[in-house]
């Protein structure tokens, strides 16, 4: 009787063990998937008209799309993702610790507004990038 008990653990314990690898292989296929797109998305032009006119570099530019669909669980290559262009630059405005930039995100789905921020410190150097309800109308314009 030990024997045939010890002989089902045993099986059981094989079972088990081939669904977890199947599964995790699964998820190790979607994991990639998802950082193969994201490295795409990384290294695709976006356009839009606010490009090169913020006093910005480029590279903080072109990051706050990506940042905020990073934040929105979006991808670049799904239909209805934010774009670079959907953004509309509010211009910048003085902090008392530097300077912030804003943009307008469009609404979804019956949203209040929402901005996008890229903060500079008083040193010029990009502090951080944000978005939520704080609004532009609360600072001065710079």
């Amino acid at each position: 009787m030990r024997i045939v008990l010890l002989l089902l653990f045993l099986a059981l314990l094989f079972a088990a063990y081939r669904l977890l690898r199947r599964s995790r292989f699964g998820l190790d296929a979607v994991l990639d998937d998802y950082a193969r797109r994201r490295a795409t998305e990384d290294v695709t032009p976006e356009s839009a008209p606010w490009f090169g006119r913020t006093g910005l570099p480029e590279a903080d530019e072109r990051e706050l799309p990506r940042y905020l669909r990073r934040e929105f669980g979006e991808l670049l290559d799904v239909p209805g993702a934010l774009q670079a262009a959907d953004l509309v630059y509010l211009g910048r405005f003085a902090d008392g610790a530097g300077s912030v930039h804003f943009w307008r995100i469009p609404r979804r789905d019956g949203e209040t507004d929402y901005y996008a921020y890229i903060e500079v410190a008083a040193d010029g150097e990009t502090a951080c990038f944000g978005w939520g309800d704080r609004s532009p109308e609360q600072l001065p314009a710079r």
